[in-house]
């Protein structure tokens, strides 16, 4: 992830994107939310999407 894409852009359009998915359950929004917080906390090890 470029320093471009921080948590304010490139994951907000992401998150945009979940809220349009309805059937999503919430645990599973949980879930890729916390992935997003790893790949910030540790950036050697970025999860692939």
């Amino acid at each position: 992830m470029g320093s471009s894409e921080s948590r304010n852009t490139l994951d907000f359009r992401e998150l945009s994107e979940l809220d349009r998915q309805h059937g999503l359950p919430d645990h599973t929004r949980r879930l890729i939310e916390a992935c997003w917080d790893l790949d910030a906390a540790y950036p050697d090890r970025l999860l692939t999407r």
